[in-house]
Parts: structure tokens; sequence; C-alpha cells
């Protein structure tokens, strides 16, 4: 995503939810899986964004929940503190940590 966007409107994927996060921004987000959803319903509850439902044609709802977000202060700043969160994990790190744990018999 790109950070000098005001928003996201993303379908709610692992991969464009960490890159909504990684950017800090707030999301509109319309998940059609089941992950999805659930991924939005997390960033919904961070209060950084806005589930919009599944539907033949979303557009008037996407709309109007980015026209909330976009003067949302709130919003921003909670997206923005989640950023700085997210920019501290260092997935990589950790999943070789679990992977050498558990499964490193050299280690046992």
């Amino acid at each position: 995503m790109n950070r000098s966007a005001d928003a996201a409107v993303i379908h709610g994927g692992i991969g464009t939810v960490m890159a909504a996060a990684l950017a800090g921004k707030p999301v509109v987000g319309a998940g059609m899986q089941m992950e999805q959803v659930a991924n939005l319903a997390c960033l919904e509850r961070l209060r950084f964004a806005v589930r919009v439902g599944k539907s033949r044609d979303p557009s008037r709802k996407v709309q109007e929940a980015m026209g909330r977000l976009l003067v949302d202060e709130s919003a921003k700043a909670k997206a923005a503190a989640f950023a700085e969160i997210v920019a501290q994990w260092d997935g990589p790190r950790v999943a070789v940590k679990i992977l050498v744990e558990h499964f490193d018999e050299s280690s046992h």
C-alpha cells in the first residue's frame, strides 16, 4: 500500500491487512471469505476500519464508509499507532525461533 494514500480499500486478506497496517492508514474493507471478514473485524475492533458487507454493488457503502474515515481523526491516529506496533514485529525471526524450538533435533 502507498503510504501517501489517505486510506485503503481492501478485501481483508492478510496481505492487504498487513500492508494497510504497516502504512498506518484507516481501512474500508469488503471481505468475501470468512478469513477476510474475520481480519476486517479485528481492525474494526481496533477502531480504524469499517467493514462493508458483501453485496452485488457495495460501491455506495464503500464510498460512505470512506467519507466517514477520511474525516475521522481518531481512526487516523489509531491506525498510525498500530503501524508503530506492527513495525516492531519481527515475523521472520519469530517464525525461525518457533521452528527451531519445535523441529531442530540437535537442540533436544
